[in-house]
């Protein structure tokens, strides 16, 4: 094999550096790499033997960069199918490589991959001046999608109306946003859709397939998507399936945890504001009232009780959302199990982002735990906090507290529960309610 490693893996001349020696020596029986190519790259008898998603290169929208090398055992005529099928790609060859480009001609690699990574972040800086916030994609999907049949399936919170859609070649759903809709449903609708053209590539979660998107002038918004199953109600979910999503969440946390600044020209994402907190406490404290009232809550929501309340979300409405030394970074800011998909393989699919926003991390932790537990879901918070903090360390974050995390998590939840939870409340148990009020006003 060294002759068929000289030839096609590394032209330059022996001893190799350092790193690929350690490379080699990682893989030289590797039971995973024997199992998923062979025992050797002559030799593929593994489980790649027949993978093949050439027929799905259509389906990729970023821009590409495909490098291929003259020697390579991966031969240029592979790399121009991959050149063939993703629309828009751009195609290297490095004449004198094998397989490592960039251990053999490293100065034409990082000025061949720096330039490309600076036209393609031109590109999206001169298409966001020019198109402001009108995004146009393949409208012609829309309309077949319009035309098909269509099921409604919510009119959600975020305003949009969601179909599933039948009758085209793939299943689907369809987001609409009419054009005389509130600003504020706009303007969500706009930020999903940016969010998906602008940002979902760069971040470490799989995100729906998106098939087509508009926004017109007019201020008519639509957005058609690939179509995933749910996961698991909560209270079926095991203990490892929440570590799962604690861990997916700090991985996603951490790309720009405590480095918001490199979004700072993405002018229709949220950014950090002080609330005002006035409308939301006054009907928050009418709600608590009502409550009272119900028959179930009459004995546990007391007079003394409702004064507690009333003067905790006095302290909610004066008190900064954040203190001067939260690490901000990118959220979800609606997250929850209903935005939570799987693909056939298995894949957490995570939807639905007209709420993202700049903002402290681990809120979108507890929110996703408080909804889970409220559908009966029995969650280890040690357990999943661990994981979370691990999984933002793991990902280069420096200084993770988990004692501080913790905290900061407890007073979202009790920010949460006193504020909007009550709209949820009025047909729960005596027992939830109670269990409500200890998460609000722990002993």
């Amino acid at each position: 094999m060294w002759e068929f490693y000289q030839r096609h893996l590394c032209r330059l001349a022996p001893p190799w550096p350092d790193p690929l020696q350690r490379a080699i020596a990682h893989v030289a029986n590797n039971p995973v790499y024997e199992a998923m190519n062979g025992p050797n790259e002559v030799m593929v008898i593994g489980n790649l033997k027949d993978w093949d998603r050439t027929e799905h290169l259509g389906e990729i929208t970023a821009p590409t960069l495909i490098t291929a090398r003259r020697y390579d055992e991966i031969t240029p005529v592979c790399a121009e199918t991959l050149h063939q099928g993703i629309p828009h790609s751009q195609m290297v060859i490095f004449e004198k490589s094998a397989h490592l480009a960039h251990i053999e001609e490293p100065e034409r690699y990082l000025r061949l991959v720096s330039d490309f990574l600076a036209r393609v972040e031109a590109l999206l800086n001169e298409m966001g001046k020019r198109m402001g916030n009108h995004v146009t994609t393949r409208r012609s999907r829309i309309d077949a999608a319009l035309a098909a049949q269509l099921e409604l399936l919510r009119g959600g919170v975020s305003g949009a109306s969601t179909y599933r859609v039948h009758g085209l070649s793939e299943s689907c759903v369809l987001k609409v946003i009419e054009a005389d809709s509130a600003a504020h449903v706009r303007a969500r609708g706009y930020r999903e859709i940016h969010f998906y053209n602008e940002l979902a590539a760069r971040l470490p979660l799989h995100t729906p397939r998106v098939l087509a998107s508009i926004i017109e002038e007019s201020g008519y918004c639509a957005l058609l998507l690939a179509a995933y199953e749910p996961v698991k109600p909560a209270n079926a979910l095991r203990a490892d399936d929440f570590t799962e999503i604690a861990i997916q969440l700090a991985r996603f946390h951490a790309v720009y945890w405590n480095r918001t600044a490199q979004l700072a020209n993405v002018s229709w994402l949220t950014t950090p504001t002080t609330p005002d907190l006035t409308n939301d406490t006054r009907h928050a404290c009418e709600t608590w009232r009502a409550l009272a009232q119900r028959p179930q809550f009459q004995e546990i929501l007391t007079e003394s009780t409702l004064h507690e309340i009333e003067s905790a979300l006095v302290d909610v409405r004066t008190k900064p959302e954040y203190d001067p030394d939260t690490v901000m970074t990118l959220c979800h800011g609606d997250c929850h199990l209903d935005n939570l998909l799987r693909d056939q393989d298995g894949h957490l699919i995570w939807a639905d982002w007209q709420e993202v926003c700049i903002g402290h991390g681990p809120s979108d932790l507890t929110f996703l735990l408080q909804r889970a537990e409220a559908n009966g879901a029995d969650i280890a918070h040690d357990i999943v906090v661990a994981a979370y903090c691990n999984a933002l360390e793991s990902a280069g974050v420096a200084g993770v507290n988990e004692r501080a995390i913790t905290s900061a998590m407890n007073e979202s939840e009790r920010c949460t529960r006193l504020l909007y939870w009550p709209d949820y409340m009025r047909d729960a148990t005596t027992e939830a309610m109670a269990h409500h009020l200890a998460c609000i006003f722990p002993a």
